[in-house]
Order: structure tokens, then sequence, then C-alpha cells
């Protein structure tokens, strides 16, 4: 073969891989309130004074990173404790924010353990109380697999079937029915009984 044959091989071969450059993956949907992707990350092993064949003793840690433009909490448990248990800890991020903690902050005991994160976004929306037997629409992003709406005005948190009713719930928002089920009094909600 001819050098000329070789060159022409070479950059058209440089051409091809530039090109298969060019060509990017799709990106994933962005996560959020709007997007709540995965609440739970599984940490099968985190050393805490852990020997391995004769070198240590080994410590680890765990970094969470909040991926939300909205404030998250995330609580750490043991495995198999997280439905019914108070968290070992429980730590507040800020959007965008990350924090690293030591497997003994985390009350792992020697030589280690598996963990579980569980977080938590909630967002805080503003609006108009409307009037009794009344309905309010509020724009906000809510995880409709997993909806969890506290309803509050002050230190009185509304008590969702008696004092309202969610309707018409979607991804991008819901509907407060003002209309209660049973008698309110004066008190709550600064009217008159019905």
């Amino acid at each position: 073969m001819t050098k000329r044959v070789l060159y022409l091989l070479a950059a058209l071969g440089l051409i091809v891989g530039a090109l298969a450059g060019l060509t990017a993956a799709p990106a994933p949907a962005q996560q959020g309130p709007q997007n709540p992707g995965q609440n739970a990350i599984f940490f099968p092993w985190v050393p805490n004074g852990e020997t391995l064949n004769g070198t240590g003793p080994w410590y680890g840690t765990v970094t969470v990173q909040n991926l939300n433009n909205a404030e998250i909490t995330v609580d750490f448990h043991k495995p198999g404790d997280s439905s019914s248990s108070t968290p070992i800890l429980s730590t507040v991020l800020e959007p965008f924010a990350s924090k690293t903690l030591s497997a003994a902050q985390l009350g792992i005991s020697s030589p280690g353990g598996a963990l579980v994160a569980l977080a938590e976004c909630s967002e805080t929306v503003t609006i108009t109380h409307g009037a009794l037997d009344s309905t309010d629409t509020v724009t906000a992003p809510v995880d409709t697999a997993t909806p969890n709406i506290v309803v509050k005005q002050g230190s009185t948190t509304y008590v969702s079937g008696t004092d309202y009713t969610i309707q018409n719930l979607t991804s991008t928002g819901f509907q407060i029915n003002w209309g209660a089920t049973t008698t309110l009094t004066s008190q709550r909600r600064g009217r008159s009984t019905r």
C-alpha cells in the first residue's frame, strides 16, 4: 500500500471518530418537585473502624446532595426501620447543597453497617383562603403518586377530609375545596359555624 492510501484511511478514521462523538445521548429528566425521581438511597456498607487483611482501621463517610431548587429533609435509617422508626439522624439541605457525614455521626457501630437515606422535598405555596364552601386553585408541582399536602394558616393545621378536600390533583397543581364535611368552629376558621 502506498503512503497516500494509509493517510486517507487515517483521515477517514479521524472523521468517523469525530462524527461519532457528535451523537450525544439524550439527557435524563431533571429531578425536582415536578419530577421527583427516587427519594431513597441504600448504602450497603459504610465502614466504621473496620480492619481488612491487616490494614486499617477504615472509616467511611456518606455524602448526600440536594439536586432540587427547593429545600429537602434527609432522614437516615437502619435498613428495615425506615417506615416506622425515628431516624438515626435528620438533616435539612438547602437547594443544591451537599453534606458529608461520618459513620460515627450516623450512628453506625464498628466495624460498619448498612444505611438508608430518605429525602422529602417540600414546597411552600402561599394562597389566599377563599370563602367557606369555595374552591382555591393551587399551581405548584405535586408528586401525584404520593401527594403529601399539608394546609396551614399560622399555627393552625387544617385536617384533610374534615376542613377541606383535595380535588383535581395533577402534577402541576390541585384545588382545595373548603366545603367541610363536618361543622367547623368559629375559632378554627374565624367564621361563624354552620
